[in-house]
């Protein structure tokens, strides 16, 4: 704990926000210097040069001795060998050294933020920070600042001053739906540290799996996991491994519904009596998919998987079960879940229906309120708090439970983070940060219900969420990175930082660099393609990949929810699961679209030229190898239009433009859950105004 004097920290706070408001003008004035960071930080002051470390490097350490400090020194001095494959080594505090890090009070540094740190570069590299923590976060973004050549190692010479707007910057992962092995989050742990990221929210359970050994209860496991879980031991190792890259861990029981899995082994804590195995809460018979009217009934009258919260029972195993998990978790919370749970299963229970009518409780809505009362009251005893999703929330919900807002507007009113802080109750939001949904990486970035909210005691910050009923560890990396790092920097940086195009340059960059510290997101995706082409993409079919996505939103998991149970995937190796979310190709003709219609000088017309004229061939080129037949239509579809464009860049001719029009119109139709990436840009060509950027979330 730092003190410091009222008078000290007023001079603090004024200093700060004078900082602050630097900030917000030279990110303005420094747009063209941007640095390839991210999160990219609160105040950066460019000063003109480089410095460029060519023979061996020495860096040290001056502050009292820190196994994470040391820890995180070593991590980048690995990483500075290995993109740069030249030598660097610790020196002693009294020695010369080109990167000296330096552990400072707080008043010293001048940020009221235990998070912040400093790096000044010119003649040498200086890092301060005011706690480990600081220093860690301080050498992520000299790793990223670093370029490395046949000349040596080179930095920009400049101040940064830095620090986090939000306090909570988390990551949930389903581990429960499919399992993810340790290895693999060990390596999205690396890469949620490199961004920034200090929460992991471990959703641990569902009706599909109980992801943690129970020595208490052993058959939640031993019948509810189909064999895949972490023990305690492994769980406890990861969580310190967590712990040295700065990142708090905590887990996510979902009840009283999502609770399949634990009554595999335990049907005496169902409210329904009957023989439980783990899988998918909604199962559907036959061989023909149902439609969308049929779905949402069963969803709404279907008995499924509830915990009988009538019961004292219930709540003696979940004290139980709270003791025994809170000391393998480092974060001092618990997630209760609290969502998605119908009631149909309570009101056929005659006994929990007495209860209810005993009670004066009048409606499943009040029982659940009920369950979150005594639940909550348990978590707290043990000493941890709670976290609930929205679902819980209502006016007179216990005060000490965080409320997690997830739902987007198209599920009707969203929740206020106004309104539940007036009940006396903090939040973080997740909406607008699924991963899951396949949304490109701006949609995260110009999040407008984060980027309206302030920090402050209300909202602590929010977590980006990977659901896993599309995810396994095939493509587990592909599909959360590297668009998490996008929502790392929302819960970083400032709310004033919009500008998408340069964005996505920074993204590019630091998606390859976090592919070059471990990450597997971009080998998987070149792996599987490999795979599902046999070997056999050609040139052609490489350019129709970097211009096509999955569909976007809701549409995927739709379907999968509306496929009979008996054909319903088992793994995920198709075009769909395996090609990134943000097609590549179009953000580069983005960029030369909208240069072409601020200038249609003959530069800009022939960079658009050129790419019209490659995707006219794609039709024969992609139909020759034959290796993505499944989605052939999209290549002709691309070469028919490119063909007219060209032609009508030079007659404009009306007829032909609505033709064109047209058949952009036909081309958006999705083909095998894919769809083209550039077609608002080929309408623009043609209608001379490119539409904004698309950020409506489909359902179907």
């Amino acid at each position: 704990m730092i003190h410091k004097s009222p008078k000290v920290y007023k001079y603090m706070k004024i200093k700060f926000l004078i900082t602050s408001l630097l900030a917000f003008i030279l990110i303005k004035v420094n747009a063209q210097e941007a640095l390839n960071v991210m999160p990219y930080p609160q105040k950066v002051e460019m000063i003109e040069g480089e410095l460029m470390l060519n023979k061996l490097t020495t860096i040290k350490y001056e502050g009292a001795q820190s196994a994470m400090v040391s820890g995180a020194i070593v991590r980048f001095m690995t990483k500075y060998k290995n993109a740069s494959l030249r030598p660097i080594q610790i020196v002693g505090s009294n020695e010369h050294s080109d990167i000296t890090i330096q552990l400072n009070s707080l008043p010293h540094l001048g940020i009221p933020n235990l998070e912040a740190y400093q790096i000044q570069i010119d003649s040498t590299i200086q890092i301060q920070a005011a706690s480990e923590i600081g220093i860690l976060y301080a050498l992520e973004t000299l790793n990223q600042l670093m370029v490395s050549n046949n000349e040596g190692v080179h930095f920009k010479k400049l101040t940064i001053q830095d620090w986090p707007t939000y306090a909570w910057r988390g990551m949930m992962v389903d581990l429960a739906r499919h399992f993810i092995p340790m290895e693999m989050m060990k390596r999205n742990v690396d890469a949620m540290a490199a961004v920034k990221l200090n929460t992991l929210h471990i959703h641990i359970s569902d009706d599909e799996g109980f992801r943690i050994e129970s020595k208490k209860y052993p058959k939640l496991q031993e019948q509810g996991s189909n064999g895949k879980y972490y023990t305690q031991n492994e769980m406890i190792n990861f969580v310190k491994y967590c712990k040295e890259r700065g990142i708090e861990v905590y887990a996510e029981f979902d009840l009283p519904g999502h609770s399949q899995s634990w009554f595999a082994g335990y049907p005496e804590l169902a409210a329904e009596k009957k023989i439980y195995t783990p899988g998918p809460r909604f199962k559907i018979d036959g061989d023909k998919p149902v439609n969308l009217t049929s779905l949402m009934q069963m969803m709404n009258t279907t008995s499924t998987p509830s915990l009988d919260v009538s019961a004292e029972a219930t709540y003696t195993f979940l004290d139980n079960l709270t003791k025994e998990m809170k000391p393998i978790f480092s974060k001092a919370y618990m997630h209760m879940g609290l969502d998605e749970n119908n009631g149909v299963a309570w009101l056929k229970n005659p006994k929990i229906v007495s209860f209810m009518q005993t009670k004066g409780i009048k409606t499943p809505h009040e029982l659940q309120n009920y369950f979150s009362e005594k639940f909550s009251k348990i978590i707290e005893k043990n000493g941890l708090t709670p976290i609930a999703w929205e679902e819980a929330f209502h006016n007179g919900l216990n005060k000490n439970i965080l409320v997690q807002v997830w739902k987007p507007g198209f599920m009707g009113p969203t929740m206020s983070i106004d309104t539940i802080a007036a009940n006396g109750n903090s939040s973080i939001i997740s909406r607008g940060f699924y991963l899951d949904v396949f949304m490109p990486a701006y949609y995260h970035f110009l999040n407008a219900d984060f980027i309206k909210e302030k920090s402050d005691n209300k909202l602590l910050g929010g977590e980006a969420a990977i659901w896993s009923e599309l995810v396994d560890e095939s493509n587990f990396e592909s599909r959360v990175w590297p668009r998490a790092a996008v929502i790392a920097e929302r819960f970083w940086s400032s709310n004033k930082l919009l500008d998408v195009d340069n964005m996505y340059e920074r993204l590019n960059i630091i998606n390859h660099k976090l592919s070059w510290d471990g990450l597997q997101q971009i080998s998987s995706v070149e792996k599987h393609v490999d795979q599902f082409t046999n070997s056999q993409l050609n040139e052609g079919g490489k350019e129709l990949l970097s211009l096509i996505t999955p569909i976007k939103g809701y549409k995927k998991i739709m379907g999968l929810m509306t496929k009979p149970t008996a054909i319903q995937p088992s793994s995920f190796r198709q075009l769909s699961d395996i090609i990134p979310i943000d097609a590549a190709g179009k953000w580069v003709f983005r960029k030369q679209v909208k240069q072409y219609l601020q200038n249609p000088n003959q530069e800009n017309r022939t960079k658009i030229e050129q790419s019209l004229g490659t995707w006219k061939q794609l039709s024969v080129s992609v139909a020759k190898s034959g290796c993505l037949s499944s989605i052939q239509i999209h290549a002709d579809n691309l070469t028919s239009i490119s063909s007219q464009i060209l032609t009508y860049m030079s007659t404009k001719d009306e007829i032909l433009k609505s033709n064109i029009i047209k058949q952009i119109s036909i081309a958006r139709t999705p083909v095998n859950e894919t769809e083209l990436a550039i077609l608002d840009e080929l309408d623009a060509l043609v209608s001379g105004k490119l539409k904004d950027l698309d950020m409506s979330l489909s359902v179907f």
